[in-house]
C-alpha cells in the first residue's frame, strides 16, 4: 500500500515537467516556467540510518527512498530560484 501511494506521488511529480506561469506579474521579458525533477534511486541502508540517527524511519519515507534518490519541485528556471529540493547530497552531508 505505502509503496503504490508513493508511487503515485512520483508518477504525478513526473507528469508536470514543465509549468508556465505569466498570471500576476509585471511586465517581464519572459514568463516564469517550473520544471520537476525525479533522480533515479541509489542503495542506501534503513537499519543504518535508523541506528545512526536513533530514530525509526516511517513507512512513507523508507518507501520514497527507495525509489528516488532525490526530488526537485518547481525549480524556476528562467531567473534561476530555487524551489524545494530533497535528495542525496544534502542527506550525506
Amino acid at each position: 500500500m505505502r509503496n503504490e501511494r508513493i508511487r503515485q506521488l512520483i508518477s504525478q511529480i513526473q507528469a508536470i515537467k514543465e509549468v508556465v506561469d505569466s498570471t500576476d506579474q509585471p511586465p517581464l521579458p519572459k514568463p516564469f516556467i517550473y520544471r520537476c525533477a525525479v533522480r533515479p534511486p541509489v542503495p542506501w541502508s534503513e537499519s543504518d540510518v535508523e541506528k545512526s540517527l536513533q530514530v525509526t524511519l516511517p513507512d512513507d519515507l523508507i518507501s520514497l527512498w527507495n525509489q528516488t534518490s532525490g526530488l526537485r519541485l518547481y525549480e524556476e528556471i528562467s531567473y534561476g530560484a530555487q524551489g524545494a529540493e530533497f535528495g542525496e547530497e544534502y542527506i550525506a552531508q
